[in-house]
């Protein structure tokens, strides 16, 4: 099973990621996480020197470049689903979609990007409000999107379309919208519901 948990910087995923892999585990499931991108991949540290304003590029460039950092996992991903291990993953294609539409970028070049991926049975989508997530990053430094409030509600307003089928995402996903302004304890409640039934489907 291949779980992909979405939204906008701030809303929470990182959490809930941690909670459902230890929640899985304590399932007796065989977990395997991923997080994108990866600020060690080669792709992925010319992004973190764009997001932190130390070279220039264009969008389309910066798209090309986090579609790169995926297919660079993507015989892991093979390889640990045919074991029948479980992997989560805190955000994946989906994210360029919505960050980059949000850049207008076109969309048809975004979807070419990844369309060989291998993609998730569910998506779920952390909806958590724009003046939520500023609050919770008050106190940390915040990267080139994580500072813009207009560029965030955007790219949420992107999810939500996203989430109710509006715009075609990848694959044959289920999307499921979870209410991030609740605590975190509820919104891990909710997302284990959905696992749970999965896993016992």
């Amino acid at each position: 099973m291949f779980l992909v948990l979405e939204g906008i910087d701030g809303s929470g995923k990182e959490t809930q990621v941690k909670l459902l892999a230890e929640r899985l585990v304590k399932a007796g499931q065989k977990v395997e996480l991923l997080d994108f991108p990866d600020y060690n991949s080669e792709p992925g540290k010319k992004i973190g020197q764009y997001l932190n304003h130390e070279i220039k590029m264009t969008n389309e460039e910066l798209a090309t470049l986090y579609a790169e950092d995926r297919k660079l996992q993507q015989e892991k991903i093979r390889g640990w689903l045919d074991e029948g291990r479980i992997v989560v993953a805190d955000r994946y294609a989906y994210s360029n979609l919505a960050y980059q539409l949000a850049n207008r970028v076109d969309y048809h070049f975004l979807r070419n990007l990844d369309k060989a991926l291998v993609f998730p049975e569910m998506v779920f989508f952390i909806d958590t409000s724009v003046d939520e997530v500023i609050k919770r990053m008050d106190s940390r430094k915040k990267d080139k999107y994580e500072s813009n409030r207009v560029y965030l509600k955007l790219v949420s307003g992107i999810y939500k379309r996203l989430a109710e089928g509006d715009i075609e995402g990848f694959g044959k996903a289920k999307w499921i919208r979870i209410d991030g302004d609740k605590s975190i304890e509820e919104v891990h409640k909710e997302i284990w519901k959905y696992v749970e039934a999965c896993l016992s489907g």
